[in-house]
């Protein structure tokens, strides 16, 4: 640690704030030093990473009140432009104000010299020594110590591609599948039941189901003839069907040809159009009438095209599990002492887990 302090003297960093109207002001300094951190403009904790707001601002050359949002950035060594209570505001401050505001060079010193006064009433008051202060610094240095030492390197443009196909293949059917057919049916089951060890079934028992099957399927050809039917209502006319001691079944599902029985499959691929109805199918089940609800085309996306989209889906998790590595190789600097049996227990400690895979 002494010797990290010693690569880091004189270490300077200013910290710029911008109002509600996004024009900005430079609002808080401090120094590293081989000992510690010296802050010099401890507003930047009191009034704006605390979270502190000024109940009013009465100002002789504004008459406007101002809210401001801290940024961190690092000037150049300057000239003071002016000294408020001997703590000097350079040169570069005054400029940056400038360009940041778009104001002239007096209007952007007097803001400036403005706020070293709230900064140093503020230091004057002990306000820079509040615990809530003391964390917002913290706060603001670990949070530019992972812009700066982690972000930089852990962008979405540094995934490794590997990462990214493996992601790809995992979800291949999302990317390329053939045809698909999204459908409802209606299936009047066939009463097989077991004998001396073998499935039978009556042949007047085959009969009776394809008749109420055929019934069925001529009040919905019915319906269609006289106007066009939503799979919901197609499903709700089966409510409507005397079941004559029959089981009848209403299903939906979206499938390729491959992941049904060759007479459905045929029976559902050659219905022309979405919302027209198969005729009656036998399948070892019993008898079908199929309503397709939608045709969804085959998909051919390769890699190079889907990888935006995996991306999008890979990069925070691989980001989550880096910032762990990265935290835990940082930790190694820090000697840390636990003592859990101080801490109250209010209830059960809910256990975070993290995902794991690459849904889509």
């Amino acid at each position: 640690m002494a010797q990290g302090m010693k690569n880091m003297k004189n270490q300077a960093f200013t910290v710029h704030v911008s109002n509600a109207t996004g024009q900005s002001m430079v609002i808080a300094r401090y120094t590293m030093t081989r000992s510690a951190i010296t802050i010099q403009w401890a507003t930047i904790a009191c009034f704006v990473l605390a979270g502190l707001a000024l109940p009013a601002c009465h100002h002789p050359r504004n008459k406007n009140c101002q809210r401001f949002h801290a940024v961190l950035y690092e000037p150049k060594t300057a000239h003071a432009a002016a000294l408020v209570d001997g703590v000097p505001i350079p040169v570069e401050e005054v400029k940056h104000q400038i360009g940041a505001t778009g104001k002239s060079p007096r209007q952007a010193l007097d803001e400036l010299i403005d706020f070293q006064v709230l900064v140093a009433e503020a230091k004057r008051l002990g306000f820079d020594q509040s615990p809530d202060v003391q964390r917002a610094v913290a706060s603001a240095a670990a949070y530019k110590l992972i812009k700066i030492a982690f972000e930089r390197s852990h962008s979405a443009k540094d995934v490794p591609n590997s990462r990214l196909k493996k992601a790809y293949q995992l979800n291949i059917h999302h990317f390329v599948r053939p045809e698909l057919r999204r459908f409802s049916h209606v299936l009047v089951r066939l009463p097989w039941r077991r004998l001396n060890g073998q499935k039978v079934i009556y042949k007047d028992e085959i009969k009776g189901a394809r008749h109420l099957a055929q019934e069925f399927h001529d009040i919905v050809a019915s319906e269609l003839r006289r106007r066009k039917l939503t799979w919901r209502e197609f499903e709700a006319l089966a409510d409507h069907i005397e079941d004559r001691g029959f089981k009848i079944l209403v299903e939906r599902g979206t499938k390729d040809r491959a992941g049904l029985a060759e007479s459905f499959s045929n029976a559902l691929f050659d219905i022309p159009k979405a919302g027209d109805i198969s005729q009656v199918v036998k399948t070892r089940y019993g008898f079908h009438v199929i309503y397709l609800q939608k045709i969804l085309r085959p998909k051919n996306v390769s890699f190079s095209q889907a990888r935006p989209q995996v991306l999008a889906h890979v990069y925070p998790e691989w980001r989550s599990e880096a910032f762990t590595k990265w935290l835990q190789s940082i930790a190694t600097h820090c000697s840390t002492i636990e003592h859990p049996e101080r801490i109250p227990v209010a209830g059960a400690c809910a256990t975070h887990r993290r995902g794991q895979g690459h849904g889509f």
